[in-house]
């Protein structure tokens, strides 16, 4: 295998910056080498000083510095294809990351188990679909414990997988692959979605972009560029659709390959939660009184036990307790995206209502009165994060959320709207910018 340059483009945070390169002292051996590229951002000088002042002495570290302010990508296109003459393999790294033990030789290795690969990212607290946990509760998780999780779950993961695109924060790229195909394409200005594009472009030469799940780095995110990151954003995601139509459809399509431990990894270490999150599942219309009752149960036994309960519900009961209650009591299954430890479902659920159950909670429990709940018992029935139940769960995962019908059924049923959205993205992004604007202007 190739030695490995790392090349930071350094706009401003010294802060962060500084976490990086104590890290990178720390984990990064002697063989490989660190490149970074001052791009003259707010009191350039007085980084550079830091910079110069945090290397001094340290010979896998080299400083560069652009003559004027070029952006990330021109950035990264001038310390990769002018300053880096060897044939090192390149890992692009963002100034606002934080490596850990082994984080290199972990994605090299993957980068060199199939000559096919280009590209290799790593897990991180915060990067989209690389992120962990990687659910909609990831919203919740601070780095601390994102790591936490992360180290709980890392030995029942697979040491890879395949992805659409990679993720730009930590991305690492077989010089092989730059010769053939370049690096970025500079029409995506100062960054956002040029990593998407180049991994496109190698995909139509047949090679792969893989994630290294053993591999972990911190990203705080979003530090450069803060308030115009959505305009950015925006602007290179028109101009990443007008290339390839299909993008988001190949996404979502990779979406929902991810592997059952990842998708619960919030739920199966439980770091992040006082009490076990269950859900009440009510799909079939009940009466007013019936559902006051519950919904005062509920309230009742999370006050006084070990428990959260949350409740999920069709249309009709949704509306029905809204006007006797308010909102957030109850949900219906579309505005609810989170996981649980189980589910009490009050009737035998139908294929749809079954497959939401099976993709929101580790296992559920038909019960036909609410009286006749017994958490503690029901509970016990997990029996904790081990190889036996990994595979138990993986197993019902794949017969039963490959392609089921409620999946089906949710893409058949936005698909309309992710071509209105596709539409307005290639062909109005000014709407969408104007917009951003104003939210940013007057707090909208």
């Amino acid at each position: 295998m190739n030695q490995v340059t790392v090349v930071i483009p350094v706009y401003k945070d010294w802060p962060t910056l500084s976490n990086c390169i104590e890290s990178l002292k720390k984990y990064l051996h002697g063989q490989h080498k660190v490149i970074l590229v001052n791009d003259r951002g707010p009191d350039w000088e007085k980084m550079e000083s830091n910079i110069l002042a945090s290397i001094h002495g340290d010979l896998r570290f080299f400083y560069k510095r652009n003559e004027s302010n070029i952006g990330f990508v021109k950035t990264c296109n001038k310390a990769v294809l002018e300053w880096e003459k060897s044939d090192n393999d390149i890992l692009l790294l963002n100034s606002d990351t934080e490596v850990t033990e082994g984080f290199l030789e972990e994605m090299q290795r993957i980068l060199y188990m199939d000559k096919k690969t280009a590209v290799v990212c790593p897990r991180s607290n915060n990067a989209t679909f690389l992120s962990v946990p990687m659910n909609s509760n990831s919203q919740y998780v601070s780095a601390a414990n994102s790591y936490q999780i992360y180290c709980k779950i890392k030995a029942f993961l697979p040491e890879k997988e395949e992805c659409w695109t990679g993720v730009g924060f930590a991305f690492m790229v077989k010089r092989q692959v730059i010769y053939e195909v370049g690096l970025f394409d500079e029409s995506f200005g100062r960054g956002y979605n040029e990593e998407n594009d180049f991994c496109m472009r190698v995909r139509k030469q047949g090679y792969h972009v893989m994630k290294a799940n053993y591999a972990y780095i911190f990203h705080s995110g979003r530090v450069s560029f803060q308030n115009e990151a959505d305009e950015l954003e925006l602007r290179n995601s028109s101009l990443l659709l007008k290339r390839y139509p299909d993008y988001w459809d190949k996404v979502e399509e990779y979406s929902h390959k991810v592997d059952v431990v990842d998708y619960f990894a919030d739920i199966l270490t439980d770091v992040i939660y006082d009490h076990k999150r269950i859900l009440i599942a009510l799909p079939e219309d009940m009466g007013k009184e019936y559902l006051l009752r519950i919904i005062s149960q509920c309230q009742e036994s999370k006050q006084s036990s070990r428990f959260d309960y949350w409740i999920v519900t069709s249309r009709k009961n949704e509306k029905r307790i809204k006007r006797c209650i308010g909102k957030g009591i109850a949900f219906r299954m579309n505005w609810l995206g989170e996981t649980f430890h189980m589910a009490y479902c009050l009737s035998e659920p139908n294929k749809k209502w079954k497959a939401f159950l099976d993709k929101h909670c580790l296992f559920t429990v038909v019960i036909n009165n609410f009286s006749n709940l017994n958490v503690e018992e029901d509970m016990g029935r997990w029996g904790g994060l081990n190889s036996l139940n990994v595979n138990g769960l993986r197993k019902r995962w794949e017969k039963d959320l490959r392609e089921d019908e409620y999946r089906n059924e949710e893409r058949a049923g936005s698909k309309y709207i992710k071509r209105i959205k596709r539409y307005l993205y290639i062909h109005h992004i000014w709407i969408y910018v104007l917009w951003h604007r104003m939210k940013s202007k007057y707090g909208l």
